[in-house]
């Protein structure tokens, strides 16, 4: 049962998203594509913001939800199969942040 619902749920999905990028509306101008400053004028960037800050904070938010499926597998070993799977694409995501240099303090000015 879990199966149906699984593939129902990703078909109605696709269908919706698809669905939304054929009707969706697009009407771009330049105010829908500046960027949100809490109500002023946005303020013009002399210097692009550094790629390591958002790597950081994704990678925390990606440990984060690691810890709370730690949680369920501990609640209940049936989900073994599903953490170990996860906890392997967690490892190699990590070796490749390391491998790339996304973790690489020193050259961030």
């Amino acid at each position: 049962m879990f199966v149906e619902i699984l593939i129902i749920t990703t078909i109605l999905h696709s269908f919706i998203v698809i669905l939304v990028a054929i009707i969706g509306l697009r009407r771009p101008d330049p105010e829908k594509n500046s960027s949100y400053e809490c109500g002023f004028q946005p303020f013009p960037f002399t210097e692009s913001l550094d790629i390591s800050f958002f790597s950081t904070g994704i990678s925390f938010l990606i440990f984060d939800v690691e810890l709370i499926l730690m949680l369920a597998w501990i609640t209940n070993p049936i989900w073994g199969g599903a953490i170990f799977i996860f906890f392997l694409l967690l490892i190699v995501t990590l070796i490749i942040e390391i491998w790339e240099g996304m973790l690489d303090w020193e050259n961030v000015e």
